[in-house]
């Protein structure tokens, strides 16, 4: 996007009127037929009445990464010449150098693309152009350069940074643009989490000059240079794509909006200013909040979204079926999704009295070719889109798109059909608007762009023309003028910005509140605050008039509000919003630790959660926050049973670190099962205090068998930590009164569940662990027929079913990682059944084998694992971890033969090619039994429809993002190609542990890992020595070796399948 002028003019095809949240839809069936069109080897489903063309040759250019109209309508185009064999890393491209840009020409007008000339070679990898007179801005991370074309032949021989990013990371994604905003300024985004620190520009109240951010951003930045101005924050991996409306207002496309869960994933979201977007995690921490993270106008799935533009209209034959609510038709995104090989549709619409926009999505172009990946979306004068399809080069943190070269070069396409190339309105008041828009935003960008001479005399004239404009009939040139009244702090609009404050107009609401958060609140304060109260479930308007708050309000006029507020509404909207801005300025002290505590113990779930958060970054007032506790609840340790509120019981769990809190719950919460019970499931991962274990256990011992159910839900899961024989010695004692019950078997998952209770350490009679050995290690294939087992009665119940037979054992698994084997029987159990054991649980089996063996059987498990297929599955860290107090031989030993058992193989491409060969075509519905077998595990950590883990990606589409050879490849060679996501992480902790696994959140506090698919684990970050990213995968490699080559077929036709 180059010149706003031209570009407006084909945007606003169909425009109506325009005033702009955050409300995901799924994705409808558009009302228009569709056709398929083949072009080379790529079929193409599109609108019946569209066409589609490849409009450039592979002559002319071979995978284009992004591209750029020039003012003199050539494209000027990103093209990678990195070598998919040597696959150089970004930071060696800097080195190397090896892209290039090229400029196009359609010198006949037909629609094609004739002549090439390379115009800047010698690039290290390029994510985005902006034309700009004669003047390119490139970005390659990590900086944006300004390329020069001085001598008027086409080549860009002048090179300077316009910016330096200062970070590189593996997946190069630490910038994305320029664009140019409809305000003259230069806009790009910043993602990857690594630490940047820049200049900006300060506001009113806010005066630190100086930023520093892991987080991703959108930024903006005078094209002259200077400092940058932060537009909003996100903790998603790659902030890839923005377009704008014509009233300014701003989307973004972005990959991991979501941790992965359940087809949550990557999104299209309004980027408000100031506003803060998922997915949640530690480097949002300092940012201001102004409440839960926005939401994604559109969900997206898995779609890498790569490209993003903004239509005004559709053809009048293109027919879409009615919203179904009432609300306004604002134009349509159009979002090129990488991984799923489509260009999908969003019909912007939105309520006059909400400031969010709402989306609903629907597919346009999609092909089924694994290798049609569409990078970048661009409307051409004539109407039509151009689509760049980057072809398969790409395998940059990116497992989706490992494809040949030689027959995935990639190219630019061109839809017709889609608008009328015109504006089809008759409506003279909707052309004038048009018209006006138009003005504003080439005033804006000629104001802008202005050299230091011009700028005084054309100052005035532009403000006047702004302030003139926000008194517009227009809802969407009101909102464009006091984006840039914003931008430029005009003083001079504050009373119209007050007058907006209360307008019926949702929008001009938000767009008011922002001019005043960046010009300073004086005498509007009361009424922002009226106006937070009234936004209610408007989370967007809420957010601006927050926003404008934590920007332009002085302290003191906050302080005093907030006593006023806190009188009338002590857990109201406005004195949430108060006490948010005032926490976020660390203003708050300790007369306002029982306001707080009244807004944590408010019945609103959010706003209970938001004040459990601000008493918990406050230690400093555990005293006055347990006496007020008391005195609002009289003496609890007179009637322990009387069950504490949620609130309460959640605010213990969270200060149960602290001893003085810890020993309050002894005293208060310990003396009844009800409410010990209860205190114990808030605790979630939390780890239960040492000083809780001894009454516990007595509560426990003395509990009716009517309160047995109780304990069983409280203890499921817990973390515990110390001294642990008194828990130990009551759970041991509570297992006979369990067995006395007529209807128990020892075998039965009731009985087995309650043995699972028991904490590490654990010692259980030998005939009991003897017992969970049988159903742990009985063979996985002949849990469905008791007669092909080794001992029949062992699980022989006509009653059972599968289901409850496989879950009986994996029950046992859990209770053998928690087990202290007292037995040598046990030890030769799991050496005779060491094969029965998968890549999840050999690792348990191993560590409980080890945990008191003598050197004889520590020799004879090394030899038992020899030749084992699943030993190829081990972490030798862990292993040698559990060995660290053996002689130097003996782990020497073990080191060798783990290295030797789990060494990567060198030759992975040609293996690949090789397993391929012997492929079958396999039968999706055995691949599907398979799929959830003990064998292959992968039902444990992945998801398909409603089966499965949430641990790894989800898979119910898998089949439309990867090709046979890149499923094969992921079984065979998980650590291959990683997801940037998906990364684990690994720690050493201070008594020399090493965890790993998939950061779920992290806190001051606390770092939280999903270790295993149905476990978390929450570390002090106090307790961690060291901590870096793990360049292997969790999922276990060796997988092939559990399986047949059959079964390898109908796994992977059942993947393929999957769409």
């Amino acid at each position: 996007m180059t010149s706003w002028t031209p570009f407006l003019a084909t945007l606003l095809v169909c425009f109506g009127t325009l005033t702009p949240s955050s409300m995901a839809q799924d994705s409808r069936k558009a009302s228009w037929a569709t056709k398929t069109v083949k072009i080379d080897a790529i079929e193409f489903s599109i609108p019946e009445s569209c066409s589609i063309e490849k409009v450039s040759d592979d002559a002319l250019c071979t995978w284009p990464i992004v591209a750029a109209f020039a003012p003199d309508g050539s494209l000027v185009v990103a093209e990678s010449v990195w070598n998919l064999q040597t696959k150089q890393t970004v930071q060696e491209q800097l080195i190397s150098r090896p892209h290039r840009l090229v400029r196009l020409r359609d010198s006949n007008n037909d629609g094609k693309f004739d002549s090439r000339q390379v115009i800047a070679d010698q690039l290290s990898f390029p994510e985005g152009i902006l034309c700009i007179g004669n003047d390119i801005l490139l970005t390659a991370p990590p900086q944006i350069w300004k390329l020069s074309d001085l001598d008027g032949d086409g080549i860009c021989e002048n090179r300077q940074v316009w910016f330096d990013g200062t970070t590189l990371t593996g997946c190069a994604n630490d910038l994305h643009g320029p664009w140019l905003g409809p305000d003259g300024w230069i806009y790009w985004t910043k993602s990857a989490f690594a630490e940047q620190t820049h200049e900006i520009l300060t506001g009113k109240v806010q005066v630190e000059k100086t930023w520093t951010s892991k987080a991703s951003h959108l930024y903006r930045r005078h094209p002259q240079g200077g400092p940058i101005d932060p537009v909003m924050t996100g903790g998603m991996d790659n902030l890839v794509d923005v377009a704008w409306l014509p009233n300014g207002d701003r989307f973004f496309c972005a990959t991991f909006l979501h941790h992965p869960r359940n087809g949550f994933r990557d999104g299209i979201g309004a980027a408000t200013y100031g506003s803060i977007f998922g997915k949640p995690h530690a480097v949002l921490d300092g940012h201001p909040r102004t409440g839960k993270l926005m939401d994604p106008t559109a969900e997206l799935g898995p779609a890498a979204p790569a490209g993003l533009m903004f239509l005004g209209g559709l053809a009048p034959n293109l027919n879409l079926p009615p919203s179904g609510i009432k609300t306004d038709e604002l134009g349509f995104l159009l979002c090129a999704q990488f991984n799923l090989h489509q260009i999908s549709l969003h019909r912007l619409t939105k309520r006059s009295d909400q400031a969010h926009y709402r989306a609903e999505s629907f597919p346009l172009v999609s092909s089924d070719r694994i290798d049609f990946h569409p990078v970048d979306l661009l409307l051409d004068t004539d109407g039509s889109i151009l689509i760049v399809d980057t072809g398969g080069w790409y395998d940059l943190c990116c497992p989706s798109s490992g494809t040949d070269q030689r027959v995935a070069s990639g190219g630019i396409y061109r839809l017709r059909g889609l608008t009328s190339g015109q504006s089809l309105t008759k409506n003279e008041n909707l052309l004038s608007e048009q018209k006006r828009l138009e003005k504003l935003t080439n005033r804006s960008i000629d104001y802008v762009r202005s050299d230091d001479s011009q700028r005084p005399a054309l100052e005035e004239q532009y403000h006047r023309l702004v302030l003139d404009s926000m008194h517009d009939q227009s809802p969407s040139v009101v909102t464009l003028a006091c984006h840039l009244a914003s931008l430029d702090r005009l003083q001079a609009s504050r009373d119209r910005a007050s007058e907006l404050l209360v307008s019926p107009n949702a929008s001009l609401r938000r767009s008011g509140a922002e001019i005043l958060g960046r010009i300073g609140i004086q005498g509007e304060l009361q009424e922002i605050l009226n106006q937070i109260r009234l936004a209610k479930s408007d989370r967007t308007l809420s957010h601006s008039l927050i926003y404008a708050l934590i920007e332009g309000a002085s302290d003191e006029d906050l302080l005093e509000s907030l006593q006023g507020s806190a009188q009338a509404d002590p857990a109201g909207p406005s004195t949430i919003a108060l006490v948010r801005v005032l926490e976020h300025r660390k203003r708050l002290s300790l007369e306002h630790a029982n306001l707080v505590l009244q807004i944590a113990l408010a019945q609103d779930q959010d706003t209970s959660e938001f004040g459990l958060q601000v008493l918990e970054a406050h230690p400093q007032w555990i005293d006055a926050i347990l006496l007020a506790i008391d005195k609002s609840s009289g003496n609890p340790s007179d009637r322990p049973s009387d069950l504490p509120s949620d609130a309460t019981l959640s605010l213990v769990a969270r200060w149960s670190d602290n001893p003085q809190v810890a020993q309050w719950a002894c005293d208060h919460l310990l003396k009844a099962p009800s409410s010990a019970t209860a205190i114990l499931s808030k605790l979630g991962i939390r780890p239960v205090p040492q000083s809780w274990i001894q009454p516990l256990a007595k509560q426990l011992k003395e509990s009716s068998p009517d309160e047995l159910s109780l304990w069983q839900s409280a203890l499921l899961g817990r973390t515990w930590k110390g001294d642990l024989s008194a828990i130990q010695q009551a759970l041991a004692d509570l297992l006979p009164r369990v067995q006395s019950n007529p209807n128990s078997d020892t075998k039965q998952l009731r009985w087995l569940n309650w043995i699972a209770l028991m904490p590490p350490g654990s010692e259980l009679p030998e005939v009991l662990e003897l017992e969970v050995l049988q159903v742990a290690l009985a063979d996985p294939t002949a849990l469905a027929d008791p007669t092909a087992l080794a001992d029949p009665t062992a699980l022989a119940d006509p009653t059972i079913g599968d289901s409850e037979l496989r879950e009986r054992r994996n029950v046992a698994w859990k209770i053998l990682s928690n087990l202290r084997l007292r037995s040598d029987r046990s030890r030769d159990r799991i050496l005779d059944h060491l094969t029965n054991a998968g890549p999840l649980e050999l690792p348990v089996a191993i560590e409980s084998y080890l945990q008191e063996s003598t050197v004889a059987q520590d020799a004879a498990l090394l030899e038992a694992l020899h030749g084992l297929a699943t030993a190829k599955t081990l972490s030798p860290e862990s292993i040698l971890r559990r060995l660290k107090n053996r002689s130097p031989e003996i782990q020497n030993t073990w080191k060798e033969a783990l290295e030797t058992w789990t060494r990567p193989d060198p030759e992975i491409r040609s293996k690949v090619e090789q397993w391929m060969s012997q492929l079958k075509p396999g039968n999706p519905s055995q691949g599907y039994h398979v799929f959830r077998s003990t064998k292959a595990t992968c039902s444990a950590c992945h998801q398909v429809g409603y089966v499965g883990g949430n641990l790894g990606p989800v898979l119910s589409k898998i089949g439309q993002s990867r090709s046979r050879r890149d499923l094969l490849e992921a079984i065979l060679f998980p650590s291959a190609r990683l997801e940037q996501a998906y990364r684990s992480t690994k720690v050493l902790l201070s008594d020399g542990e090493i965890v790993q696994g998939l950061l779920v959140s992290e806190s001051p506090k606390e770092l939280v890992l999903q270790v295993t698919a149905d476990q978390r684990r929450s570390i002090p970050t106090a307790d961690i020595d060291r901590r870096e990213a793990s360049n292997v995968s969790i999922m276990p490699a060796g997988l092939e070796n559990q399986m047949t080559i059959e079964e390898l077929s109908d796994l992977i036709a059942f993947l393929e399948n999957a769409k």
